[in-house]
């Protein structure tokens, strides 16, 4: 399973054995007034980030290909839609 983090607008693949020890490290930033932060960008690369209480901070987990196929997690139908502007 896959995470994205999102960090003042940049966006980061973290593994699910990365996503806690991240999670707690940003919270550990937060309430000691900001420091850095590794991410453990996916596939192998790390990146460090400056955590601030001014920071936006959001993960994401991705569906796995068999929630997906199920329609998500919350077990609702998922439906796609394209939308088509044809001008005559």
């Amino acid at each position: 399973m896959t995470f994205l983090a999102y960090v003042d607008g940049s966006r980061y693949a973290i593994s699910d054995d990365d996503a806690d020890p991240f999670e707690r490290a940003v919270v550990s930033a937060l309430r000691s007034g900001g420091d850095f932060v590794d991410v453990p960008n996916r596939p192998h690369s790390t990146v460090r980030i400056l955590v601030t209480p001014a920071s936006t901070i959001r993960l994401e987990r991705l569906p796995d290909a068999d929630d997906a196929s199920e329609g998500g997690d919350d077990g609702e139908e998922f439906f796609d839609f394209a939308f088509y502007d044809f001008e005559p």
